[in-house]
């Protein structure tokens, strides 16, 4: 099976229309570079609930750990909430 990457101007037209990325890490100190992404086209986030994400990205995030019940109530509480996390983004 032949593997297909989207090109850049899919890829960004995907993450500029979401109604939220999701985000995840089990490694403490990694900063994400999808979360950098939703940050650069303003779409609320969920990512993983760690010092250095919380730190960075402070109340323009939403949260959580891995557990799947968890995630699809970040999910839906950042899309609930989209207008107050764009405003947080562009806080920073």
């Amino acid at each position: 099976m032949r593997k297909r990457f989207v090109s850049f101007d899919e890829y960004y037209n995907l993450i500029a229309n979401a109604d939220c990325l999701l985000v995840l890490t089990n490694k403490d100190d990694c900063f994400q570079s999808g979360a950098y992404e939703a940050l650069a086209v303003e779409i609320p986030m969920v990512i993983s609930d760690t010092n250095a994400l919380l730190n960075y990205f402070s109340s323009s995030a939403v949260y959580s750990s891995h557990i799947p019940a968890e995630i699809k109530s970040n999910i839906l509480y950042a899309v609930e909430n989209n207008e107050y996390f764009r405003n947080e983004i562009r806080k920073i």
